[in-house]
């Protein structure tokens, strides 16, 4: 993870969006996640989008991980990172942004710990890219 000092400012650089940004506590979250996500998970990030704003509440999604149909992109995966600890009103705030994203799976995540919901249960760990793909595939 790059980190660099700007006029008395870290920053960080953030690959998906392709800039340096201030690297705040939740920042550095979503940045170390990030890395962690396109290597060794094997998440695109051509297919990963980072503040993606929602117009119907007025909010911003942390991340937002695509899959591939076999003619357009669909929400795969969605990600609230947080600075502070896991609680019951960030998984309710993760909720409301998918109402809007519809992605398959969601998750929440810290500095120590991600939960993703994973069918119709909690995991604590984020499952490789591919996984999550297959696990959608009709059988």
């Amino acid at each position: 993870m790059a980190i660099m000092a700007l006029s008395n400012q870290n920053k960080i650089f953030d690959p998906v969006r392709r800039i340096w940004v201030v690297a705040t506590p939740e920042e550095k979250v979503r940045q170390m996640l990030i890395a962690h996500m396109i290597s060794p998970l094997g998440y695109p990030k051509e297919l990963m989008a980072v503040e993606v704003y929602l117009k119907e509440c007025e909010r911003r999604v942390d991340i937002v991980c695509y899959g591939r149909g076999k003619s357009s992109l669909f929400p795969l995966l969605i990600i609230e990172c947080k600075q502070k600890k896991i609680d019951e009103l960030t998984m309710q705030q993760v909720l409301g942004y998918n109402y809007h994203v519809q992605a398959h799976f969601i998750a929440i995540a810290n500095h120590e710990e991600i939960r993703v919901r994973y069918g119709d249960k909690m995991i604590n760990y984020l499952p490789h890219y591919h996984e999550l793909l297959r696990a959608i595939e009709p059988s």
